[in-house]
């Protein structure tokens, strides 16, 4: 279990740290680092698919790459509910502790680009590596499960949560350490909801569908409200 564990967190951490490597700037400090921010997560999603394909023997539909049961207004209404939860958490911050409401230049170009980052590439690229790869990694590997109030958690669902939400201690790069801890501690918990889902229907889907609902609506919200 211990070598499982270590090889998944080993896998995620190494991969996220070489492509932050001259990718994750402030997205406030240049046009030049918005597109960044697709390369990076352009890298999350090809090493992840590609470490499927491998790992399914080219079954990658087994690992998650498959519409059955998306449970689509079920994803709808997690994405709105995590959405509510992020632009209060924003909110708060950027009340108290002076965080910007909007980390670049609200220029056209760089809303198009990030509407096109958020709305599309960060949930695809970010479910396949963590609930597609890492997750279902976990859960073929390590046995046993833990009741959270009703519901039944594999230990694969849970470890790659924790992961998914320390990944985003990068973001001491450019923001307070109290709006990073509880951005961990709201990424783990969006990771415990996305896992669950993906661990019930096996497939990328319903993750995918409700993690890019949660971050476009959820800057809709900052963009329209604090701007």
């Amino acid at each position: 279990m211990v070598f499982v564990v270590g090889a998944a967190f080993a896998f995620a951490f190494g991969l996220v740290s070489i492509l932050s490597i001259g990718f994750h700037k402030p997205i406030r400090e240049t046009l030049r680092g918005i597109p960044s921010y697709w390369a990076n997560h352009v890298g999350l999603f090809l090493v992840g698919f590609a470490c499927i394909w491998i790992c399914s023997n080219h079954k990658p539909n087994n690992w998650g790459f498959s519409l059955n049961h998306p449970k689509i207004r079920l994803s709808v209404l997690i994405g709105i509910l995590l959405a509510l939860v992020g632009f209060l958490q924003h909110f708060l911050f950027s009340k108290f502790l002076s965080v910007p409401s909007v980390l670049f230049e609200p220029t056209p170009i760089n809303l198009l680009w990030m509407g096109v980052y958020i709305w599309i590439f960060v949930g695809i690229a970010e479910e396949t590596l963590y609930r597609g790869m890492v997750q279902t990694y976990l859960m073929n590997h390590l046995n046993g499960q833990i009741r959270i109030i009703k519901w039944d958690f594999k230990t694969g669902t849970l470890i790659a949560a924790v992961l998914f939400g320390c990944t985003h201690l990068s973001n001491l790069a450019f923001l307070p350490y109290q709006m990073v801890v509880s951005n961990v501690i709201l990424t783990t918990f969006t990771g415990l909801i996305l896992g669950y889902l993906h661990q019930q229907t096996h497939s990328l889907a319903g993750p995918i569908m409700a993690h890019n609902l949660s971050n476009g609506l959820a800057n809709l919200l900052i963009g329209l409200l604090l701007w």
